[in-house]
């Protein structure tokens, strides 16, 4: 339970520090305003947190088939733009009418996913390579016991 509690604080985190910067770079760069009404922060935040809520869509302690990750992971991006898209609607984030607007939000969740996933990825994978090492480190020093 700890591990997953950390996982989700991990990908909440790393979610909304990408969020955090696309709205500093939409409200500075790409449509400059004085000031952002500090509801965004608190929506940008619940809508991050229902992200990191949909990883656990992947199961734990399971190996799955590769196909099974990629569908799964099909699956995921396509909750994860339902998320955004219906509540970036619902707050008024961008215009749905508008083709431009819409892709530039489709495009932003392609790249806060890209960045997520693989910093996860390579986390992942680290993990693994720690934990590799030290059943090696047990395992070498049992064998040596029994010797």
């Amino acid at each position: 339970m700890k591990r997953r509690l950390k996982f989700l604080w991990d990908c909440f985190c790393m979610i909304s520090t990408c969020v955090m910067a696309l709205v500093a770079l939409f409200t500075t760069v790409v449509d400059p305003t004085e000031a952002i009404d500090p509801v965004v922060l608190w929506q940008a935040l619940m809508v991050s947190l229902l992200c990191a809520l949909s990883c656990f869509i992947f199961p734990w302690d399971v190996v799955m088939k590769k196909w099974e990750v990629w569908v799964r992971t099909a699956i995921h991006y396509v909750v994860i733009n339902l998320i955004v898209l219906g509540f970036g609607n619902r707050y008024q984030w961008y215009q749905i009418n508008n083709a431009v607007s819409l892709t530039v939000m489709l495009i932003s969740i392609a790249v806060v996913y890209g960045i997520v996933s693989g910093v996860t990825w390579h986390k992942s994978k680290q993990d693994a390579q720690k934990m590799n090492e030290k059943l090696w480190k047990y395992r070498g020093k049992k064998y040596s016991e029994k010797k």
